[in-house]
């Protein structure tokens, strides 16, 4: 995100869901917009049975078991808006792609587990940037 780089931030994108490429790029553009006092991505541990309950049916069916759910803390820091770092949980969704393992979406459920104890988290690990921003 530093670099401003969209093919870097692409580069481990499943781009074979025109969907979630067009969703991750959207993302990338609206990142960009923001001035980010900090931005990190730290997994979060999680039993692989309880991230296995967010797992899409349809990723599955497209790698089969070569597809696994990474919880995954979003920590952030917005200048002039927040004042502490933020922790948003993500549950990404990583699929083996001829040899290479690939972000291929995002996990679902009703509840997304919390990005870390004691931080503020969202429902579903949907952030605010994966929408359109002005």
């Amino acid at each position: 995100m530093k670099k401003k780089d969209l093919n870097a931030w692409l580069a481990d994108v499943d781009q074979s869901d025109p969907a979630f490429a067009k969703e991750q790029r959207q993302q990338f553009e609206n990142l960009t917009k923001l001035p980010f006092a900090e931005l990190t991505y730290e997994r979060t541990v999680q039993s692989a049975p309880k991230l296995a309950a967010f797992l899409p049916s349809q990723l599955f069916a497209r790698y089969h078991a070569a597809v696994k759910v990474v919880a995954v803390s979003v920590r952030h820091r917005i200048e002039g808006m927040d004042t502490r770092t933020v922790a948003t949980p993500w549950l990404a969704v990583f699929g083996l792609d001829h040899g290479r393992w690939v972000i291929a979406g995002d996990g679902r459920g009703r509840t997304c587990p919390r990005a870390r104890r004691g931080s503020r988290g969202t429902p579903r690990g949907r952030s605010p940037w994966s929408r359109t921003i002005g």
